[in-house]
């Protein structure tokens, strides 16, 4: 792990601009930084202390899955409102320990003010008298770094850029719940670079694109030569190191396997932009053969039955292995007598709803008990084959949503834990 300091003039400009590296109950000294902005002080006993105090206590057990906790609790001017987030590559229960540890902390190093913000090893936490939740905030901001510099200034920056870009749009464009990009490249003639990158979810893609931008450029204005970077905002949090310092079994789990950090943004486009029409005409091509299969080879074996009499019909069977005739179905009539005699039922899909009995050589009654018939089955029929065939259009216009969402969303983002091409 690298050692740290922070900017001279930043350590002295208040009494609140302090680091603290705090030993816990946790294996490694836990960083962090506060600030308690000047936005007003509540009284010991004031319903703000109570609001804030009752919000607070309920962060560590009320964070979601995704390491993200926003709520706001009371009235105005008594109303509170916070934020807090984990490291993307928590798991829930450390997430809420180091949780836990951070909302105690806030409250001792800043007693009675309306507004401040910690920033914890694994995490952030804030709070304010005004609402926060989906607002962009640059400041306050602090940039930490390390002692130790790198040999090679420019080629490790330029590493350096190439990565921090491609992890900027993964956190932005990526997942809405878990807006962060992790990721590792390899600098030339030295070490690797592991560098993680994270919004806070409520804020939009370009405002996390923007936030993190911000950050990665002001790195060698502050912090030149350094081999180890922290830049703090309430909205975006950017570090990089030449030493492992997030858990990368983690990142693999969460992130999916893209392309490595340096290709040229313009190869997913490509892809995507030849890919697409491929998929749609399969798809397309797809739903028509299974509508024309559905069609061609929908038999079935039945026996109507329909009456009986001394000279009447007894029942018609529906005729299907190769007996169709040139315009439909035959069915066939079985007599109390033994004669049969064939009934041709003349369909096409232009007319069924006025089939027509052709061959029959019997009295009305027969004739429109098989139209009733064949009018039943033929519907049920065909709306079985429309629903079929609408359900593969939905799956069709999903797969299209799906294709447009990913071109909308092309760009390079970096593969979790794989080295860059040196």
């Amino acid at each position: 792990m690298s050692s740290w300091k922070w900017p001279f003039p930043f350590i002295f400009l208040s009494i609140t601009n302090l680091v603290f590296l705090v030993k816990s109950q946790f294996p490694t000294p836990i960083f962090f930084h506060y600030e308690c902005l000047n936005n007003g002080n509540y009284t010991n006993n004031s319903a703000y202390k109570t609001n804030l105090d009752t919000l607070l206590s309920s962060v560590s057990a009320n964070i979601d899955t995704n390491g993200f906790y926003n709520a706001s609790l009371g009235e105005n001017p008594i109303r509170v409102y916070a934020i807090g987030l984990c490291r993307a590559y928590l798991q829930l229960y450390q997430c809420r320990e180091y949780m836990e540890n951070a909302t105690a902390m806030i409250l001792k190093f800043c007693p009675y003010q309306k507004e401040a913000i910690l920033w914890h090893e694994f995490g952030m936490i804030r709070y304010s008298n005004k609402s926060i939740l989906g607002t962009l905030a640059y400041f306050p901001y602090k940039a930490g770094y390390s002692v130790e510099s790198v040999p090679n200034q420019d080629k490790f920056y330029k590493e350096l850029n190439i990565l921090l870009d491609a992890l900027r749009k993964q956190a932005a464009y990526g997942s809405s719940h878990k807006k962060f990009g992790a990721a590792n490249r390899a600098y030339p003639d030295f070490r690797t670079i592991y560098a993680f990158e994270q919004c806070t979810p409520d804020i939009s893609p370009e405002d996390c694109s923007a936030c993190l931008k911000q950050s990665a450029l002001i790195i060698q204005d502050c912090c030149s030569v350094a081999r180890g970077v922290r830049i703090l905002r309430p909205s975006c949090y950017l570090r990089f190191e030449t030493d492992p310092f997030y858990n990368e079994t983690m990142v693999r789990i969460l992130e999916p396997v893209t392309a490595p950090p340096g290709k040229e943004d313009n190869t997913t486009r490509t892809v995507l932009i030849i890919t697409i029409p491929i998929v749609l005409c399969l798809i397309l091509a797809l739903s028509i053969l299974i509508f024309l299969r559905m069609k061609r080879n929908h038999k079935r074996s039945e026996k109507l039955e329909i009456g009986q009499a001394d000279d009447e019909i007894i029942t018609v069977e529906y005729v299907n292995d190769k007996k169709q005739g040139g315009f439909g179905a035959i069915y066939k009539q079985g007599l109390l007598n033994g004669n049969e005699t064939a009934v041709e039922m003349l369909l096409r899909d232009s007319d069924y709803d006025n089939p027509r009995v052709v061959n029959a050589n019997h009295d009305e009654s027969f004739v429109q008990k098989i139209k009733e018939e064949c009018m039943k089955e033929c519907k049920e029929m065909y709306s079985q084959q429309l629903k079929s065939f609408e359900d593969q259009l939905t799956v069709m216009n999903s797969q299209i949503d799906f294709l447009q969402s990913q071109l909308a969303r092309s760009g390079s983002p970096v593969s979790p834990g794989v080295q860059g091409q040196r």
